[in-house]
């Protein structure tokens, strides 16, 4: 009776076999899909530069505005918005695990009221004297 706990199992890898092979060709279609819209939109937008190209707009009034400004500049700029984006979301972040962490440990004391502190800061970061 040892064959059918085989065949059970060469089923198994079997299917698993073909699961796997159905898994990697959504991923394949997914990665042609994404890349065919981002050439599709390349596309679209090298068109409407071409169609725009010698006429007076508002693009080209926009355009005008931004090359008053400088690559030096520009590029200031664009690092300080990424600065203050990034420490926009480490706050939110960071109140987020604070509110978390409150929960969960309020809900562990109700469990287990000799529950010891694990001495974290609010935000879940190790002590100072702990790193």
């Amino acid at each position: 009776m040892a064959t059918s706990s085989q065949s059970r199992r060469s089923v198994d890898v079997a299917t698993l076999a073909r699961i796997n092979l159905v898994t990697e060709i959504f991923k394949t279609v997914r990665t042609a899909l994404i890349f065919g819209s981002v050439l599709g939109m390349a596309y679209y937008c090298q068109r409407m530069v071409h169609d725009l190209a010698g006429k007076t707009t508002a693009a080209d009034i926009g355009l005008k505005f931004l090359g008053t400004f400088k690559v030096s500049e520009a590029l200031a700029w664009m690092i300080s918005a990424i600065c203050f984006g990034t420490t926009i979301k480490t706050r939110r972040t960071n109140a987020d695990m604070a509110s978390r962490l409150a929960r969960m440990a309020d809900l562990e004391r109700s469990i287990d009221l000799n529950r010891s502190s694990s001495h974290l800061s609010p935000t879940g970061r190790p002590r100072k004297e702990d790193r």
